[in-house]
């Protein structure tokens, strides 16, 4: 009798583990492969914005959308940002903001991240919140001026310059 049992229980125990791995392979399967992060498009560029007026930001992704992420001066303000849950997990989605209503220059940021945990890089967008809009677009690329200090180890002739293109790719900035 005890023989009897020990066999049945092994075939239980076998037939559980055997389902358990069975539904378990193809979720398993897709976390692991799925690693495009979402994509956030900004519907006005940088520059000059109205007051209080509201801006609107496409985000995508190829499976489901979990949190959007966003902040005015993030970078300033100690990295402090608002999370909002997409309780319904969409593959796109709209975010809409209101702009500072005082006046200012103001950096605007936004990033995304998937039901997978894929994290978009952060879109940082400068904007100049005015009461009235002048409709002037700045063409003026920046350059950075790098001055190395007397006491640094490698000399260098002259200050390095570096010009900004306008296809520069974003850096992460998590």
């Amino acid at each position: 009798m005890l023989k009897i049992i020990n066999k049945s229980q092994k075939f239980i125990v076998t037939m559980l583990i055997t389902i358990i791995i069975t539904t378990i392979g193809p979720i398993i399967a897709l976390a692991a492969t799925e690693t495009n992060a979402p994509v956030v498009t900004a519907k006005q560029s940088a520059g000059e914005i109205k007051a209080g007026s509201e801006l609107k930001f496409n985000i995508t992704d190829d499976t489901k959308l979990a949190y959007v992420f966003y902040a005015w001066n993030r970078r300033i303000d100690g990295n402090k940002k608002t999370i909002i849950t997409l309780d319904d997990e969409p593959k796109q989605y709209e975010f809409k903001t209101t702009a500072p209503t005082k006046p200012g220059l103001y950096e605007f940021s936004i990033a995304a991240q998937d039901y997978y945990g894929n994290i978009s890089y952060w879109t940082n967008i400068p904007y100049v919140v005015v009461d009235n809009p002048t409709g002037v677009v700045d063409t003026t690329k920046p350059v950075f001026v790098f001055n190395v200090p007397d006491e640094y180890p490698y000399r260098y002739p002259q200050p390095l310059r570096y010009q900004a293109e306008p296809d520069f790719p974003q850096l992460p900035l998590l």
